[in-house]
């Protein structure tokens, strides 16, 4: 098991995962520490600090530089916070970004997901779809609507390490409105998905 640690100004916590774009900042921190360090890392975090992820190595027997990690920026709409005291007493925090919320608006949201849950990805991201757009979305489209939304570069595997997974999602609203319209209307349920772009439609 890979141990890694942040690191900023002299305090630390243990870093159980952290998901980031691959081009852009951190969206995603689950961490462990005493009280003060959760608090002051999540703190800098949230205040746009840079701070350092540490990577143990065995090879040195010491704590190794691994990458610098900031928050990703989700404009007016800060990053949510979540802090709860262990039986150790020590303190567990996660940071996630306003667009993981089960409810939303706008096209575009992040799917996050404890990785031995990765069989719901699909049932997930059509439920958080369905929240964000008023098309009709029936339940057995799940994994044809995952596969167009691949296909068409709308959905962009977060990078990290650690026991979580995500994706960015963002499409566009009129492509696949006219794609959901023409599969409707040729009655093809589930939707399929081979030999079909939304953009050709």
């Amino acid at each position: 098991m890979t141990l890694l640690k942040l690191h900023y100004t002299g305090v630390e916590a243990i870093v159980e995962s952290h998901l980031s774009h691959p081009n852009d900042g951190l969206l995603f921190l689950s961490l462990a520490g005493s009280h003060e360090a959760a608090r002051a890392l999540l703190a800098a975090l949230l205040n746009h600090k840079q701070t350092t992820l540490l990577r143990w190595s065995d090879s040195h027997n010491d704590w190794a530089f691994d990458q610098i990690l900031s928050l990703s920026y989700c404009g007016e709409d800060r990053h949510r916070l979540i802090v709860r005291k262990l039986p150790s007493g020590q303190v567990h925090g996660l940071l996630y970004p306003p667009s993981a919320a089960p409810q939303g608006s706008g096209e575009a949201f992040t799917l996050l997901l404890p990785s031995n849950r990765a069989s719901e990805a699909q049932a997930r991201f059509l439920r958080l779809l369905d929240a964000r757009t008023a098309l009709p979305l029936s339940p057995s489209w799940g994994i044809a609507l995952w596969k167009t939304f691949d296909r068409n570069g709308w959905i962009t595997a977060l990078a990290g390490e650690g026991s979580w997974i995500g994706w960015e999602i963002c499409w566009e609203a009129d492509v696949l409105e006219r794609y959901i319209r023409r599969a409707v209307a040729a009655k093809e349920l589930p939707l399929t998905h081979e030999g079909y772009d939304a953009h050709a439609a």
